[in-house]
């Protein structure tokens, strides 16, 4: 205790000089405060100390934040005019702070946090970059991510390609790769969900360098950032299948602490991976059970489309997704109706009335549909023989309009869903034209459907598609389908 009064005894008389010979400028007057701050923060933690103590100290504390009070006065009254009248400006909701200052790391972490705009967090880092840790990098990298996402839902133009040719991103990005030592677990999954928020990635090798450090913590990941991570490598649709092995078997040893999106997410990165990982599904489907009463309507679209893409259909989870999904069929967007479509049409079965209720849904939704999402929900309709009339009448009118921005798989899809539920020969014959001109880009999965498509419309085939279809078979299996399908004996 007697080294304590000694260093509070230098820091008053530091004091008392500072102040009587007026030279307590801005720069001195943060120093001390950070001594006040330190001494605080010392005492918060000591355990020892007698009440007659604690009194001597608290006394010593309050002596020493009035000569810190005296001293600012001081330097404030010896400014002259020109102080005075910075005092005076107007002031502005922008985070200022100086560019000479020392700030503790978390001091940092706060201003981070207040900043308003991109530009703020930008310029902060500018300022003070060498000055930032680990933990300031990554919440540097997380607040633009998530100031750009409430932009966009705010409905604000923002250029996420200026944010990202700005000297402000690019120091941000180099901190980043000389902090990637030091990062722990949900640092690096909060910069690579940052990454798939903006929908944009590193293309020097940094992503890669951020996968094999998480890859190497990954047993130390909580549920939230095996989430968050899974979910950030399936949106940038950066394959790492390492870490992704590795994200599965942590998840197993903590799934029972995931919440419903966190849940979804998972699953849903593991089918767009197409990796298909037994155990963890046959975890994931029990859980799903379980909780399936707390899932939103994007949660239920997507572990649904997950697992019947992932051909995990048998288990009793889909059939539970799909049973909820009917619960809240209006509370349905149009991704979340083309997947449930997709993934009830795929396990061959759904709940009574729900592909009806999705038709209905669709008509009413038609114009908010990606042409993706269409395709899709109309495949799953006609996979289920269920037409609506006032739909496919929609749908053709749409086809008519806008056929030419439709994708090769896109096209695939819809050709075969109008072919299989009896649309206007002229429309199909328009959408099969389309075909033939993208066929090139057309996978062996869209062939199938295309094959299946020849067969299923009325009267003879498409010529041009069919000898589209078989070329670009290769006379494969796919090509002799065709031919079998051109001769009228598919």
């Amino acid at each position: 205790m007697y080294s304590l009064l000694t260093k509070r005894g230098a820091a008053l008389r530091a004091a008392v000089v500072a102040g009587l010979v007026g030279v307590a400028s801005g720069a001195h007057l943060v120093a001390l405060d950070r001594e006040v701050e330190v001494g605080y923060a010392g005492e918060a933690h000591h355990v020892g100390a007698t009440e007659e103590t604690a009194e001597a100290v608290l006394y010593e504390l309050q002596l020493l934040a009035v000569v810190v009070a005296v001293c600012m006065m001081i330097a404030k009254g010896t400014q002259g005019v020109t102080k005075r009248k910075v005092l005076e400006a107007p002031t502005s909701d922008a985070v200022s702070v100086p560019s000479t200052a020392v700030l503790s790391p978390k001091r940092l972490n706060g201003l981070i946090l207040d900043c308003r705009t991109v530009q703020e967090i930008l310029q902060l880092v500018e300022e003070h970059g060498e000055d930032l840790n680990p933990v300031n990098v990554a919440t540097c990298v997380y607040r633009v991510a998530r100031t750009v996402k409430s932009m966009r839902i705010k409905g604000c133009r923002t250029s996420v390609r200026d944010t990202v040719r700005s000297p402000g991103w690019v120091q941000l990005l180099s901190l980043v790769d000389s902090r990637l030592p030091a990062l722990q677990p949900q640092s690096l999954s909060n910069i690579l969900w940052a990454f798939a928020t903006l929908s944009w990635a590193p293309r020097d090798g940094l992503l890669e360098r951020l996968c094999a450090a998480a890859t190497q913590q990954v047993e130390a990941f909580n549920p939230q950032d095996l989430a968050n991570t899974a979910w950030a490598l399936s949106s940038l649709k950066h394959r790492d299948e390492g870490l992704m092995r590795g994200l599965g078997r942590r998840s197993l040893e903590v799934l029972e602490a995931f919440r419903p999106q966190a849940i979804s997410n998972l699953v849903y990165a593991f089918a767009a991976f197409e990796i298909l990982d037994e155990d963890l599904l046959h975890a994931v489907s029990h859980r799903i059970v379980l909780v399936v009463d707390r899932f939103t309507p994007e949660d239920l679209a997507n572990s649904a489309w997950a697992l019947a893409s992932l051909g995990h259909t048998s288990s009793p989870a889909l059939p539970c997704l799909l049973a909820a999904a009917l619960g809240c069929v209006r509370s349905l967007s149009t991704h979340n109706i083309s997947n449930i479509a997709w993934a009830a049409a795929t396990a061959g079965g759904a709940p009574a009335g729900l592909m009806a209720e999705l038709a209905e849904l669709s008509l009413g939704k038609l114009a908010h549909f990606s042409h993706r999402g269409l395709s899709s929900t109309m495949w799953g309709l006609a996979e289920a023989g269920v037409r609506h009339d006032g739909l496919l009448r929609a749908v053709e009118q749409v086809v008519r309009n806008k056929v030419q921005f439709f994708h090769a798989g896109e096209l695939a899809s819809m050709t075969n869903a109008l072919a299989r539920l009896g649309a206007d020969p002229a429309v199909l014959a328009l959408v099969q034209e389309h075909c033939v001109a993208k066929i090139a880009a057309c996978t062996p999965k869209h062939l199938a459907l295309l094959v299946e498509a020849l067969g299923a419309a009325p009267g003879a085939p498409d010529a041009a598609l069919l000898e589209a279809v078989a070329r670009r078979a290769g006379g494969e299996e796919l090509g002799a389908q065709a031919e079998a399908v051109g001769a009228g004996v598919a």
